[in-house]
């Protein structure tokens, strides 16, 4: 158990870091060992038509090459490709260098690159004088191949991932994903109303970003106590050591209580563990850069937004159930605060309006989008729509724009009238 929460506490780049690389160079270093087999036993019957005719000589040679040329790769690929990840980060933002210790394509280049070297070390160690491991040596020349297209793939990858139109597109089906999986995951548990009173308090154990919570294990330990648990704090909100963190229907010893509290991983840095809202203050983050006097491009700003209005179409038409979890038995055992419309309108367009104060194209473009979420909100989102609406006139309003700009803008919010 406790190695287990250790493994869910490591950081996500830094597991990605050392087990899809790791595995595959492992697994492409291995490789020697059963073809030393197959060389000893069929290389000269009918496979030696396809492998290579070699002496030791070229063969040290060739491996020595292959070996050198693939760590070579792969460290001046990295430094290249952070390189530009860094340029990239200081117009588009910082957190896209997160991307890069995630992305699968970046992992396993690094895991082809580093197998080829160490399979190339691990096959010259099987030369001797009196036999040469032949099939084992024209797969290196396969690997050495293998990791020349697989360069040129990782370069066209890069360049894709830096392009600010493919990142914003990235950005935004991941949102969309995540808002459709939150709602189908919150519609599938929501199944008893939330009537408990919660007068007792857990508290943070240590300071830091409320992150992960192992849901089946605190209803299962809930469910042991008789009681019925929320999460004080939303995923993704700072709290302090000794702050409330879990509130419960019934008083529990002390270490119950800090068992339940290990159950809430408090991660040091932010991270996209709530990847709705990580997701929607990235696109933010991108557009307001690009509405800073020292970038000035709208257009990309623009694209943010339509971005934006995509990702919150489904929940302003159905709206954002609240997470609930329950046991076998259908009793309540779990209430975790998640997103609500409101929040994410908040989040979204009250810095898109601030930021295009003195911008009536972006105006334009925030009003549009109000538009059109006005055009499908349900009767409970439509007033929500409407207030931000009424807030971006009053903004461009307090701004002293000519009536004529105004009116461009209004033209977009005719339920405005």
């Amino acid at each position: 158990m406790r190695l287990r929460e250790q493994i869910k506490r490591m950081p996500q780049s830094l597991f990605v870091l050392l087990t899809m690389p790791a595995m595959i160079a492992l697994g492409i270093a291995a490789l020697p060992l059963p073809l030393y087999y197959i060389d000893s036993n069929y290389a000269e019957g009918i496979m030696s038509p396809f492998v290579l005719q070699i002496d030791p000589t070229s063969a040290h040679t060739l491996l020595s090459a292959v070996a050198t040329g693939s760590v070579t790769a792969l460290s001046l690929t990295y430094s290249l490709v952070l390189l530009v990840f860094t340029l990239a980060a200081a117009n588009i933002g910082p957190r896209l260098l997160r991307r890069f210790t995630t992305e699968p394509v970046n992992q396993v280049t690094a895991g082809i690159l580093g197998g080829t070297f160490l399979y190339c070390l691990v096959t010259i160690m099987m030369i001797r004088e009196d036999f040469l491991p032949k099939i084992t040596i024209s797969v290196a020349g396969f690997l050495a191949i293998l990791s020349v297209v697989q360069l040129i793939y990782f370069v066209r990858h890069v360049s894709q991932t830096v392009t600010i139109d493919d990142e914003i597109a990235s950005i935004s089906r991941k949102l969309f994903n995540g808002i459709k999986e939150l709602m189908d995951r919150d519609a599938r548990w929501d199944m008893a109303e939330d009537e408990h009173d919660y007068d007792h308090a857990i508290l943070a154990r240590k300071t830091g970003y409320v992150g992960r919570i192992d849901e089946e294990e605190v209803v299962r330990r809930a469910k042991e106590l008789g009681i019925a648990i929320r999460l004080a704090k939303p995923a993704g909100a700072y709290i302090l050591e000794g702050e409330k963190l879990l509130l419960t229907t019934e008083s529990i010893d002390e270490e119950e209580a800090t068992e339940l509290a290990n159950l809430v991983f408090i991660e040091d840095s932010r991270t996209n563990s709530r990847n709705v809202e990580f997701s929607i203050n990235l696109l933010i983050e991108i557009s307001l850069r690009a509405l800073s006097p020292g970038v000035n491009d709208t257009y990309t700003a623009r694209a943010c937004v339509d971005s934006i209005t995509y990702a919150l179409s489904q929940p302003v038409r159905e709206g954002l159930p609240t997470y609930r979890r329950c046991d076998e038995d259908e009793k309540l055992r779990l209430v975790i605060p998640g997103l609500s419309v409101q929040s994410m309108m908040d989040t979204a367009f009250h810095p898109l309006r601030r930021a295009s104060r003195d911008n009536i194209m972006m105006a334009s473009s925030v009003a549009l989008s109000l538009d059109r979420l006005a055009a499908i909100a349900s009767e409970r989102t439509e007033p929500l729509i409407r207030k931000h609406a009424e807030l971006l006139m009053k903004t461009l309003e307090l701004a002293q724009h000519p009536e004529e700009d105004l009116d461009l803008v209004r033209r977009h919010l005719p339920y405005l009238g």
